[in-house]
């Protein structure tokens, strides 16, 4: 079950999901895969525990969570100034692409299907911005690792991942 995003997140602003009752167990499952899977790509297994059970609704209550957790602005070695919109903005852009991507086409008896309204057309994913968000979200993690590695003494037990950039959706 998912401890920081929730269903809500996705209601309105940049990574607004339009859903009904039914779609909203779907939209759970993802929330619920990927939330887990990218904050043990970002922490490892062991600090994933330690950051887990330091939540209290959602919100880190140790220094150290709390500093990766919310927005962050610092500068590398060479001066060099690098940005994360936090863990939470992070994990609902990963979720925002892989539902949108994932969704796009639904699964019939007789295969692929792309989903058509009577007075509208798909829009292609590449209108949807979803190649962004989830770029944007790489670019959080990626300097999430880097502040992490720089403060090796007070985040020792990470194990951060490599993570690419899409080329393509």
């Amino acid at each position: 079950m998912s401890q920081i995003v929730q269903l809500s997140d996705f209601e309105t602003g940049l990574y607004e999901i339009n859903f009904n009752s039914f779609q909203e167990k779907n939209l759970q499952w993802y929330i619920d895969k990927y939330e887990k899977h990218y904050l043990l790509l970002l922490l490892g297994i062991d600090e994933y525990d330690n950051f887990i059970n330091d939540l209290v609704s959602g919100v880190p209550q140790t220094a150290k969570y709390i500093t990766i957790f919310d927005p962050l602005e610092f500068y590398t070695n060479d001066e060099v100034l690098k940005l994360s919109s936090g863990i939470k903005e992070m994990l609902i852009g990963f979720i925002y692409f892989h539902y949108v991507r994932d969704t796009n086409n639904v699964q019939t008896t007789v295969g692929a299907k792309r989903k058509r309204g009577e007075n509208s057309d798909n829009v292609s994913l590449r209108t949807l911005n979803i190649q962004k968000r989830y770029n944007d979200s790489v670019e959080t993690y990626m300097n999430l690792g880097y502040y992490m590695d720089l403060n090796d003494s007070t985040y020792s037990g990470v194990i951060t991942q490599p993570l690419d950039y899409s080329l393509a959706v």
